[in-house]
């Protein structure tokens, strides 16, 4: 049955059910009884975000306009399940794509810059003024974390900043600021890694602000990497000041720049970085 007609018959069957309504159900009171105020744990919620946006991310171009966004309550998990295989992810106008693996994970493609990234299950991705970035934003009334890195990127230029991925679950949250990955695009960036690396290397106007290291790294693939590491004090969520490290990794493309960035409170780094690192290791180019 193709869905026009599947449309016609759903619309019969709800006014049959509605006639036999009116005839069998006797009067109720008018009042209904207060609902109680239900609560969400905060790592449930955290996963619940990930996976809406996981689940939106994967739909394709002939899929259907999106629905009203849902209520965020601890049922809402099952409700919007992770996809069981990969699914055709949809290309933006910038030239991007996102889709969710198997094991939560998301794949990351940039057509334009030529580098696709695997970002490690319980990261939200979102790309500015896609889908599901407005999704990911009617989710956050309960995650006051979620919201504020939301609010640090809402005026960047997509054509630049190509992705961002929040992690706001309990192990990645220190004093209300989360975890963050960005990756940045300078398209026709024709700088040498050494001339970005000299850049890079100016002192930040920051509170506190330290250049912790800074090196040249090659790959077994022959790949030249810029490495720094910084930290400096910022402010959270509730906030708190809290100190902030920032680990960049920068590599050419034929067409321009990528920067790899990884913001984490300083305290918490030690949990954060190793995956990151991973992540880059795995990083795979290819020519657009």
């Amino acid at each position: 049955m193709d869905r026009k007609h599947s449309l016609i018959y759903l619309i019969s069957l709800v006014t049959l059910l509605l006639v036999l309504a009116c005839v069998t159900t006797p009067a109720v009171p008018t009042q209904q009884p207060e609902q109680p105020v239900s609560t969400t744990n905060p790592d449930m919620f955290s996963t619940m975000v990930a996976e809406a946006a996981g689940a939106l991310m994967t739909q394709t171009a002939e899929t259907a306009p999106l629905l009203p966004s849902p209520v965020p309550t601890e049922s809402l998990a099952t409700e919007t399940p992770l996809p069981t295989a990969t699914e055709t992810p949809v290309t933006s106008l910038s030239g991007t794509a996102l889709s969710q693996l198997e094991d939560g994970s998301t794949q990351f493609i940039d057509n334009v810059a030529g580098v696709k990234l695997t970002i490690p299950p319980g990261w939200v991705t979102v790309r500015l003024n896609e889908p599901e970035y407005l999704q990911v934003w009617s989710l956050t009334v309960e995650d006051p974390v979620l919201q504020h890195g939301l609010e640090g990127i809402q005026n960047l230029d997509p054509a630049t900043f190509r992705l961002h991925a929040f992690n706001t679950k309990p192990d990645y949250v220190y004093a209300g600021e989360g975890s963050r990955i960005n990756v940045v695009f300078t398209r026709d960036d024709v700088r040498t890694l050494e001339q970005v690396a000299e850049e890079e290397k100016q002192p930040q106007v920051f509170t506190d602000y330290a250049l912790i290291s800074s090196e040249f790294q090659v790959r077994p693939d022959s790949l030249e990497l810029f490495v720094i590491e910084e930290q400096w004090q910022g402010t959270s969520s509730t906030n708190e000041s809290v100190m902030i490290y920032y680990k960049g990794v920068t590599f050419k493309v034929p067409a321009g720049t990528v920067a790899v960035d990884l913001f984490v409170p300083l305290d918490i780094k030690h949990e954060v970085v190793p995956a990151f690192d991973q992540m880059v290791e795995q990083m795979v180019l290819f020519t657009p």
